[in-house]
């Protein structure tokens, strides 16, 4: 597996860098829209859900998200998401656009 250093010196993954960079692509090109269709047909798409699923959070902030939060805020958006679970951007973006997609 390939090695970069991040900003703290510590070792990221290539996926982390991908990550941070599809992060960085949303915050510059969308300045953090809520319009999922712009997010879902990036080609970096793909890459972001797949870091997001490896991520270790991951599956307990999708069911606290699909079983409690959506039935108190519903119309939450993926950046009020973001700040309330003090989870990335891209992260709260995969997960309401899974569990909406069930819905």
């Amino acid at each position: 597996m390939h090695f970069k250093y991040g900003l703290n010196g510590r070792g990221t993954s290539s996926k982390e860098s991908v990550y941070i960079v599809f992060s960085i692509k949303i915050l510059w090109v969308s300045n953090l829209s809520d319009e999922y269709d712009q997010h879902v047909n990036d080609p970096l798409w793909p890459i972001l859900v797949e870091t997001v699923h490896a991520m270790v959070m991951y599956p307990h902030h999708k069911a606290y998200v699909a079983e409690r939060l959506l039935n108190e805020h519903p119309d939450i958006s993926p950046r009020k998401l973001a700040i309330e679970l003090g989870i990335p951007f891209g992260e709260a973006l995969v997960i309401l656009y899974e569990v909406k997609k069930k819905i």
